[in-house]
């Protein structure tokens, strides 16, 4: 989740067009193509309802830290040796985290709090070294809820369920309070480098997807059914991308950009936080039902079905929940197709995954076709 947003004052400062994304960062997001993949494992292996929530618990948290990366780095000098290697060292602990993902809520669970906190530390550290003063003086305020959600997951490794996932709960509902609580003020952020980043990371989310069509390839028989389900996963992925950048990305940076005091907290916290959330959440689970389907062509199982359907329509609330925050509206078509995707379940269920995939795309196309129609009239 985003960790502030800029005051008016300091937003002219930092706020160039010229600032773009650098190599550095994405190089460090390299790790978080990781994370998105061990998270998609989880979905697929996941049966139980414990299981099924480590999945948005982990990904809430890790997702937390990643966007405070983002704010951190529009507040960095970039081109320090001492800010590279330390970012750099917190890229060890994100991979320590990613790698401890399918154990962390079992004998993981040490090494992905120390992993966390390594990583938030080296955050705090950065931020005292910001160029704009008064991140520095916003680190100060939210670093005690950050390093209290740290010591959660140190507690929640020595301890057994439900006590476990309780604290795993605590931890995030710890982080959230910031928000509500308005800690998340006078930080300083570039618009134009946010939406950028921001934008990057539903590309990954979606590679990861794409990379779930090749890996699932592999367990069936080359041929033209084969090629034919990859080739729809890569025309639903290109309809999820079409969603979010036909317009909406330029928008929202626009939006924000002009924003000022309480709205533009509401776009930098919201929008672009809780909002991109569960954009990231439905493509992961959207990624593992691909995965399956296409691993078991001739014989979806049920779990494949409802991973795409649940998967799209996450992804739909989330982008209705984006434009609504950022002021594009109507967002009415994004949540009635929801519910068409979740109608595509039984298909999957009865059909087979591959009728499923062609419903979705159909379903999407449609919704696509009524927005650019609608915004013509």
């Amino acid at each position: 989740m985003p960790q502030g947003t800029p005051t008016d004052s300091s937003q002219h400062q930092t706020d160039p067009a010229s600032l773009k994304v650098s190599t550095l960062e994405l190089f460090f997001d390299l790790i978080f193509v990781f994370t998105i993949t061990q998270l998609t494992e989880l979905v697929i292996e996941a049966h139980q309802p414990l299981e099924w929530l480590r999945i948005p618990l982990l990904l809430s948290i890790i997702w937390w830290i990643y966007a405070g990366y983002v704010w951190l780095t529009n507040n960095s000098n970039l081109q320090q040796t001492k800010t590279r290697v330390l970012i750099l060292l917190a890229m060890v602990g994100f991979l320590v985290m990613a790698l401890a993902i399918p154990s962390a809520f079992d004998a993981g669970g040490l090494v992905f709090a120390l992993a966390y906190f390594l990583v938030m530390l080296i955050h705090f550290i950065l931020f005292n070294h910001s160029v704009n003063a008064s991140s520095v003086q916003a680190i100060w305020r939210i670093a005690p809820y950050n390093f209290g959600a740290c010591l959660c997951f140190i507690l929640a490794a020595f301890l057994e369920n439900p006590y476990k996932a309780g604290f795993w709960i605590l931890a995030v509902l710890i982080l959230i309070s910031s928000s509500f609580l308005r800690q998340d003020r006078n930080f300083v952020v570039s618009s134009s480098h946010f939406a950028e980043r921001h934008g990057l990371v539903i590309l990954i989310a979606l590679g990861e997807s794409v990379v779930g069509i090749g890996v699932g390839a592999k367990q069936e028989v080359l041929g033209f059914p084969l090629i034919f389900a990859c080739l729809l996963g890569l025309v639903l992925n290109a309809c999820l991308w079409w969603i979010y950048f036909d317009h909406d990305d330029h928008y929202a940076e626009q939006a924000l950009a002009r924003a000022t005091g309480k709205q533009h907290t509401r776009i930098a916290a919201s929008g672009y936080g809780y909002a991109h959330f569960l954009l990231i959440l439905g493509i992961i689970i959207l990624a593992a039902g691909i995965k399956q389907i296409i691993a078991h062509l001739h014989n979806t199982p049920p779990a494949a079905a409802w991973s795409l359907g649940i998967g799209i329509a996450l992804y739909l609330l989330g982008q209705a929940t984006f434009r609504q925050l950022v002021g594009i509206t109507p967002s009415h078509s994004r949540l009635i197709t929801a519910l068409f995707a979740l109608a595509t379940i039984p298909i999957g269920i009865f059909a087979g995954g591959f009728i499923q995939i062609i419903a979705l795309v159909v379903v999407l196309s449609a919704m696509l076709d009524f927005d650019k129609r609608k915004a013509r009239a």
